[in-house]
């Protein structure tokens, strides 16, 4: 296998070398002979460096103020990503400008965010420590995104997720939003009004408007809804009240299992 590495004229001067000469000897254009062995090692080595070079390049080929943070559970939330920068930095995680979670169709977070931090350098910083750590349980992965010479603000606007975003300001409702998943199909807004406020659970200034239906797969047995609330403590008792119990259809004596969630 070794000698598949070596060149096509190379291995010509082997098969053309007189019987009289080493059968594992060549010149190579070169002062002093080399085994055949020993040059394909060189040749492998060096063939192997360059491709671990290659890889790390396009790995690190363009910083930017974007770092994607991939394979992360399921149960992730905004403070592991600080508690990462904390760690990295000195002045702990106020480098990072944004922290945004990606989602699939049907809202569900699948282990990957992305973090836009003040500058390429502490982008790179947070890489360069991050990369390979553990993150409840599971070995993340780290890279960089976006690119500097386009609008930055451009390439973060498409990853926002209008779902979240403020009906009565610019904001983010991100960490103060709960996926409420589980009702029976064909709930209404106000139905899901009435479940919160019999629980003194109240959305943003109590309007419709933050209850956001979302969509479910194809055939889907339950609906799923957004709920922002006015701060992420309301948001997680939200979660204490209601993840993990029992709703029950009265009309036809069905229980149907909530599952909540804050969203980041």
């Amino acid at each position: 296998m070794a000698f598949r590495l070596l060149t096509q004229p190379i291995r010509q001067q082997l098969v053309r070398a007189p019987t009289s000469s080493c059968l594992y000897t060549t010149s190579a254009n070169t002062s002093t002979n080399l085994s055949a062995s020993q040059f394909a090692e060189r040749a492998s080595k060096k063939f192997i460096g360059q491709a671990k070079k290659g890889y790390t390049g396009r790995r690190n080929n363009t910083p930017s103020k974007f770092v994607v943070v991939d394979n992360l559970p399921t149960t992730t939330t905004a403070e592991d990503i600080r508690k990462l920068a904390r760690e990295a930095f000195n002045q702990g995680d106020k480098c990072i400008n944004e922290t945004i979670f990606c989602r699939s169709f049907d809202f569900k977070f699948f282990g990957r965010c992305v973090v836009m931090m003040d500058s390429p350098e502490n982008a790179k910083k947070l890489l360069e420590y991050g990369n390979s750590r553990l993150v409840g349980g599971h070995m993340i992965k780290m890279l960089f995104a976006g690119n500097e010479s386009k609008n930055p603000n451009e390439f973060i606007n498409k990853l926002r997720r209008h779902e979240l975003l403020s009906k009565t300001d610019a904001t983010s409702a991100a960490g103060r939003s709960v996926v409420f998943n589980g009702l029976p199909p064909q709930t209404k807004r106000d139905q899901v009004l009435g479940i919160l406020r019999s629980k003194n659970l109240f959305p943003v200034e109590g309007v419709s408007d933050n209850v956001v239906p979302l969509k479910t797969k194809d055939k889907g047995t339950v609906s799923k809804f957004l709920v922002k609330f006015d701060s992420e403590s309301e948001a997680w008792r939200c979660v204490r009240t209601f993840h993990n119990t029992d709703f029950t259809l009265k009309k036809y004596n069905t229980d149907f299992r909530l599952f909540v969630s804050v969203a980041y």
